[in-house]
């Protein structure tokens, strides 16, 4: 059984409907928010060529699925994919390396770094402070 319901955004006209104990927006599956990061993590994973680009994943999600904010939410999610960010040219370092004096005592030298663009905790932190 089908329902339909047309709800007005300016002068456009959306047409929602409800299939199977399912609502449709335009013949696309509406998502609940508790959902929405597992189905980005399944789309943005691919074995066959890594991890999909921003572009890619949210092509590949509006072809089937609607959810508020979409491009929003995958942008912050594939900023914070550590494969991705790993993986990106900007983020390799050219050159030789060379190797790291051992040290003798604790303590005696420290590094840090922050890890940003993450999506936000609970307590809304996004960015790791790492030493």
């Amino acid at each position: 059984m089908q329902s339909h319901i047309h709800v007005h955004d300016g002068d456009n006209i959306i047409d929602y409907h409800l299939q199977d104990g399912l609502l449709y927006r335009l013949d696309k599956l509406c998502v609940l928010k508790v959902d929405q990061l597992q189905l980005i993590r399944e789309t943005h994973t691919s074995k066959v060529v890594r991890n999909f680009g921003v572009g890619n994943t949210i092509s590949n999600l509006k072809r089937y699925v609607y959810w508020p904010k979409m491009q929003e939410l995958v942008a912050r999610f594939i900023r914070g994919c550590m494969p991705c960010c790993i993986r990106k040219p900007r983020n390799k370092k050219h050159g030789l390396y060379h190797p790291l004096t051992i040290r003798t005592l604790s303590w005696e030298s420290i590094s840090t770094d922050f890890l940003g663009g993450l999506l936000k905790t609970k307590k809304g932190h996004n960015y790791l402070f790492v030493v």
